[in-house]
């Protein structure tokens, strides 16, 4: 934990020291699946969803006070000179919870940067394809099945980074603000690019749209295969001298494709291998970022 305010020190006997500060000015950092689950056990709701899990097993009477008897490690930072920066506090949250797929806290960064212009691309992107009517863009970094969104905002600014530079351009701790060649990326820049990724992907998404609202589990649905299609749009600038018209026409070439996950022709794909059933394609590359791009090869080399 953070606290982020003052601190008073006083000695008490030895090396202890009894701290005092305000409780409204304690940022918690890590340990958030720990005190979830310890909810859960108590049968509480979550502090952080709010919500209350009625089906899940609960400690009977005696654990609950073998539970209240564990010590617990608790870490306090302070500065010794008064508040810590919110920069310093980002930077901690986002070092201790790297490895934790349920803490976005990479979307909590990108806020951070609201005057980025990849910000503002990616709302365009949303207004122009009218995602809302499919289903939305979560603001998270993660869909689940129980989620009615259709993308990611997180997802639309790696359509356009990929757009624009290829498979090196990644969101990482900050958006980034260069090319792989250092171009400044600006509005200016995206907009040269914006109306083909629009037209491209507002020809998919028409294709598609009976699957996007008939099928919740399809390829189609895919956060790699969505960033996959950055990575089209970028080979289609780069190899191709396309007309808006004809981006659109590539797109709708892709959206014919069966995306469901037992489709016979995703045997050609290297992203995919069968699963244990011998039913279903499944990740057959070990990382999200190898699958978009196989993913990515395969869409091309259909379209050529």
């Amino acid at each position: 934990m953070v606290i982020n305010g003052k601190v008073k020190e006083k000695a008490i006997v030895g090396d202890y020291n009894e701290l005092v500060f305000s409780q409204h000015n304690v940022a918690l950092i890590e340990g958030f699946h720990v005190i979830s689950s310890i909810s859960e056990l108590m049968g509480i709701p979550n502090p952080f969803t709010h919500k209350l899990k009625n089906n899940s097993p609960k400690l009977g009477a005696q654990h609950l006070d073998l539970l209240q008897q564990l010590e617990v490690d608790l870490c306090l930072c302070y500065s010794q000179l008064g508040n810590v920066s919110d920069n310093v506090i980002f930077k901690m949250l986002s070092d201790a919870n790297s490895l934790e797929t349920n803490v976005y806290t990479q979307n909590l960064l990108i806020d951070r940067q609201p005057d980025s212009p990849l910000l503002a691309a990616a709302q365009e992107l949303k207004s122009s394809l009218k995602l809302d009517d499919l289903g939305g863009v979560a603001p998270n970094s993660k869909i689940t099945k129980s989620d009615s969104y259709v993308t990611t905002r997180n997802t639309l600014i790696y359509i356009i980074l990929a757009s624009l530079g290829g498979r090196n351009l990644r969101i990482e701790k900050k958006l980034p603000k260069q090319l792989p060649d250092g171009t400044e990326i600006t509005l200016e820049l995206i907009e040269k690019t914006l109306p083909l990724t629009i037209s491209f992907l507002d020809g998919w998404l028409k294709g598609l749209e009976k699957e996007f609202k008939q099928d919740t589990n399809g390829f189609h649905r895919s956060m790699q295969v969505w960033q996959a299609l950055g990575l089209i749009i970028f080979d289609l600038r780069t190899h191709q001298d396309y007309t808006v018209a004809e981006y659109y026409e590539a797109g709708v070439s892709l959206s014919k494709l069966d995306y469901s996950k037992d489709a016979a022709h995703w045997a050609k794909c290297a992203a995919f291998k069968k699963d244990a059933t011998n039913t279903f394609w499944i990740n057959a590359t070990g990382g999200g970022r190898t699958l978009r791009d196989k993913v990515a090869e395969y869409l091309i080399s259909l379209i050529k």
